[in-house]
């Protein structure tokens, strides 16, 4: 299962990590620093949102085995054809979710590859355009509540419980749940490491960055 890929994943090619151009290794001191409109919305001015975007970017780390798991810009030509342009890019945009009766913000980034490779000669699952979308839900103090992974295409969605932060229902067997649910990750303590396979893009690790960049991500469109 997916699951168990989870820290258990063999290679195919060679890790390549995409770093952040800027990243905060300390919580900004303006983290939680915003008001909420009368409808309870949290209300984020450019600053905050920036900081918040910076000390939560993951570094991506890919087993790349060719052209499809390097992550770049999607598009179309003048006559409409699909293109992909190779560039070390993460997308990023400011979303909400409703945590026990209180909207929260949700950190965004989104990272787009080529094509999922096919497996096999009858592979449904490759074709065109891949990619991997991860979620930061926050508290009000700016810290996780969880984490949380899904593609574009709406599949693989998996949760990744953080201490402190959101906890299951006690008639939760989270046993019963480990495609959905992969465990508990420690409290945050710097910029997580999301280690992705070849080919089809699947998280198959998550740990802490101890600093140094090998290629910088950058960080593209305003977060709204």
């Amino acid at each position: 299962t997916l699951a168990e890929r989870i820290d258990h994943y063999s290679t195919r090619g060679k890790w390549q990590s995409y770093h952040p151009q800027v990243q905060d290794l300390e919580l900004p001191s303006s983290a939680g620093g915003w008001t909420r409109d009368s409808l309870g919305i949290p209300v984020l001015d450019a600053q905050v949102l920036d900081d918040l975007f910076r000390y939560h970017a993951p570094v991506w780390r890919i087993d790349t085995l060719d052209r499809n798991d390097q992550p770049g810009r999607p598009g179309r030509g003048t006559d409409g054809q699909l293109q992909f342009q190779l560039e070390p890019v993460v997308f990023t945009h400011l979303a909400f979710s409703y945590v026990q009766g209180v909207i929260q913000p949700q950190l965004v980034y989104l990272t787009w590859f080529a094509a999922r490779s096919a497996e096999s000669w009858l592979d449904i699952y490759a074709g065109a355009l891949d990619g991997l979308v991860w979620r930061v839900t926050l508290d009000d103090q700016g810290r996780v509540l969880v984490y949380d992974s899904i593609h574009p295409c709406g599949c693989y969605h998996q949760w990744l419980l953080v201490k402190g932060g959101l906890r299951p229902r006690p008639t939760v067997n989270l046993s019963a749940e480990h495609l959905w649910v992969l465990g508990e990750l420690s409290e945050n303590s710097g910029p997580s490491v999301l280690s992705l396979s070849t080919g089809d893009h699947q998280l198959v690790g998550i740990q802490f960055a101890e600093g140094g960049a090998e290629a910088p991500a950058r960080r593209v469109g305003r977060p709204y």
